[in-house]
């Protein structure tokens, strides 16, 4: 398998790479998000990455000849995650990344609550905790 292409001006291309995994992998997983995901409940892609993924899905659907509603979300996912907060059913993906620090710090980064937000909700001996996320 050839794996990048020269161009006239001496970039790599990775063509090959993209056309024999990336492809691949994308259509897998647009079909398994086609088969897996309700069909009258919209899927909705976040920030950074999302942009690209959603419209990889809607061109896979439309390859396949069907249509389903999907939408690009311009939202951090600190947004998302201070915003359902009090939802247990968020915690595992808000709480699932690498994480070492005090508990105060998590409420700042991780749920992008304000000094006077933390303060208010939680106590000093809380809020100076360590925290340890795996």
């Amino acid at each position: 398998m050839e794996s990048t292409i020269q161009s006239k001006v001496g970039e790599v291309r990775y063509t090959s790479f993209g056309s024999t995994f990336i492809g691949s992998l994308l259509s897998f997983f647009s079909k398994k998000l086609m088969q897996q995901a309700p069909p009258e409940q919209p899927l909705y892609f976040l920030a950074r990455e999302g942009y690209w993924l959603e419209k990889m899905y809607q061109t896979y659907l439309k390859g396949a000849g069907l249509k389903r509603d999907s939408f690009y979300l311009l939202v951090s996912r600190a947004f998302l995650f201070k915003i359902m907060m009090d939802d247990e059913r968020s915690y595992r993906h808000s709480l699932k990344s690498d994480f070492n620090s005090s508990f105060y710090h998590l409420m700042r980064t991780r749920f992008l609550l304000s000094d006077q937000e933390i303060k208010s909700i939680f106590d000093q001996e809380s809020y100076e905790l360590e925290v340890s996320l795996p």
